[in-house]
């Protein structure tokens, strides 16, 4: 994977960009923020696509140094005295900076030793670099992306017909192609399904977000994990770590004592164990975000969740590896996420005291073990196609009492209720969970799952919803 701009070219792209003609107090102040974990190969292409904006506002960059030692530390302090010259305030700190006195100047240097300082993690250097930063927009910025110029100026144009929103931006994805059906899924989603779509995953995604300091404020920042943990890679092969899993088996199963751990793959448990260190941070925040301001945004008529830019025309290069901290997240930590908003947002409703779940396999199974007991107890049935599943049941056995549940097909479904006398709505049927993956499809196209959930009458957003 290439930088975009080499080194050896960062100087004369400098001199391609003029001076900004910024600073213009009738617009709002913004804050980039930019936390930074060894990002020396990208951060320099970063930098400059700040100077490169076409907003005229009073722009601050935000950097804080999570603990880097591949010498970003080193860069982020040179980028200041350039951000100075094009009319850019910056302020930066680091995990492990410290400061000394040099005839009177004060400089910068790292003080303690690279392999005793842990970085703090996605949620940490987010919330730092977010603290120290004055500005009344917030812009955030991953130090391995790249912005399109007029990024700024359409999401503080937007901000300024939704002023409680989260406002994210089409973007392309570095390498090219590396994620092409993603890629494609999030830059065509329509207003309507930027909402309908909140539970399966985030519409808008978090390196292109843009929000009020007033609503990161009221929501009190980012998740953190552990000290230590956030950014730390954990070998899982190690002889040490594994025998650690062997010998603790009940800190991962005290919850699932018929699923001892002594039969299955070291590795896989010791996973499970640390999931919760990926914590999906901005999932976490999104869900966080539409519990507060969804009503609020809703009664006031304005959009919770919008994007700016257009597939062609996209805010962002956003670069995509393995290493990613939201490829790491686990998908039992997403699932614990996702049904928890659910059950505070949905599942508290009236007219959801009872429901079923489409769909009879893992995704159906995880999402009603992470319902409380008493969500459980709403639960009527699941609904399924499959002919070898339907007429049985499905007999959870996680934490305390065995809880089972009838399998329907889903031509069956509307008999069944009547026979049970469970509380119908008025389409004849109850409301519905879908937890069976929906494949990412193109603007408009529509699949089985979507057909055959559509014969129960059921109306999307109200007594349906996806969630995977």
């Amino acid at each position: 994977m290439k930088s975009l701009i080499q080194h050896a070219d960062i100087a004369s792209v400098m001199q391609d960009i003029n001076s900004r003609e910024s600073n213009d107090k009738s617009f709002p102040s913004v804050s980039i923020i930019i936390p930074v974990h060894n990002s020396i190969e990208w951060i320099e292409e970063c930098l400059v696509s700040v100077i490169d904006q076409t907003y005229v506002g009073r722009i601050q960059v935000s950097l804080y140094d999570d603990a880097s030692n591949d010498g970003s530390d080193i860069m982020i302090h040179a980028w200041r005295s350039l951000f100075q010259q094009f009319g850019i305030s910056t302020v930066a700190s680091g995990r492990c900076w410290g400061y000394h006195q040099n005839n009177g100047q004060l400089l910068f240097c790292n003080i303690h030793d690279y392999h005793s300082c842990h970085a703090g993690g996605i949620g940490h250097g987010k919330n730092m670099a977010t603290c120290q930063s004055t500005g009344s927009y917030l812009l955030f910025l991953d130090a391995d992306d790249v912005m399109f110029p007029t990024r700024l100026e359409k999401q503080l144009q937007l901000a300024a017909k939704n002023p409680g929103a989260i406002l994210g931006g089409c973007w392309k994805r570095l390498p090219a192609g590396s994620t092409e059906h993603y890629e494609s899924w999030a830059n065509v989603l329509e207003y309507e399904r930027l909402w309908l779509e909140q539970f399966r995953e985030v519409t808008v995604q978090m390196p292109t977000w843009c929000m009020s300091r007033s609503v990161y404020d009221a929501l009190g920042g980012f998740v953190e994990s552990p000290p230590g943990d956030g950014e730390v890679g954990i070998d899982y092969d190690c002889g040490l770590v594994q025998l650690i899993a062997r010998t603790c088996p009940y800190l991962l199963f005290e919850c699932h004592p018929v699923n001892h751990p002594s039969n299955m793959n070291p590795k896989s448990y010791l996973r499970t164990l640390l999931d919760p260190l990926h914590l999906g941070e901005d999932f976490i925040f999104f869900q966080s975000f539409l519990d507060s301001f969804g009503p609020i945004n809703y009664d006031g008529g304005h959009s919770s969740i919008a994007r700016a830019g257009t597939p062609e025309n996209p805010t962002l290069m956003y670069r995509w590896s393995p290493e990613s901290g939201t490829s790491r997240v686990s998908r039992r930590q997403l699932a614990r996420i996702r049904v928890a908003a659910f059950e505070r947002r949905i599942l508290s409703q009236a007219s959801w005291s009872h429901f079923s779940i489409w769909g009879a396999g893992r995704d159906s199974h995880v999402f009603f073990s992470e319902l409380s007991k008493k969500a459980q107890s709403q639960v009527v049935a699941f609904v399924d196609l499959d002919s070898g599943k339907c007429g049985t049941a499905y007999t959870n056995h996680h934490c305390g009492t065995p809880t089972t549940i009838p399998i329907v097909h889903f031509k069956e479904f509307s008999e069944y209720l009547r026979k049970e006398r469970a509380a119908l709505n008025d389409s004849g049927s109850v409301p519905v969970v879908a937890c069976v993956a929906k494949r990412r499809k193109g603007e408009g196209c529509a699949g089985d799952l979507e057909s055959n959930i559509g014969t129960l009458g059921l109306l999307e957003g109200l007594s349906l919803w996806y969630c995977y």
